[in-house]
């Protein structure tokens, strides 16, 4: 195989799994076992209860932790995607989608656009 079809598989593949991952935002706990059973308790809330397959955390911007979620189907994701504005008003975490930093920045002007 090229080299360009290999990165181009291989950037395919990411996407495939960005498409189930969900970034969480605002959850306060102590320590890393804590913050993923608090998000997984809110998960179970919402009905989808043993369907997160991966937690990730990252740092993020003013050393915040922020947990990147790796949930087991494309559609676990859009039932919880659709309950964001519930884990907002509920418990204050905030939810978004993973995406590249192209894409936020498409996203961004999309929204700019729709603002004027």
């Amino acid at each position: 195989m090229e080299r360009a079809e290999l990165e181009r598989k291989e950037e395919q593949e990411r996407r495939e799994r960005r498409k189930k991952n969900l970034i969480w935002r605002g959850i306060e706990e102590e320590n890393k076992e804590e913050r993923r059973g608090e998000m997984e308790w809110i998960v179970g809330v919402l009905g989808k209860k043993g369907r997160v397959e991966n937690v990730e955390e990252k740092k993020g911007e003013g050393g915040r932790i922020v947990l990147l979620v790796e949930l087991k189907e494309v559609w676990d994701k859009e039932e919880l995607w659709e309950k964001r504005e519930e884990v907002w008003k509920r418990w204050g975490v905030n939810m978004d989608e993973d995406l590249t930093m192209e894409e936020r920045r498409y996203r961004w002007k999309i929204r700019e656009k729709a603002r004027l």
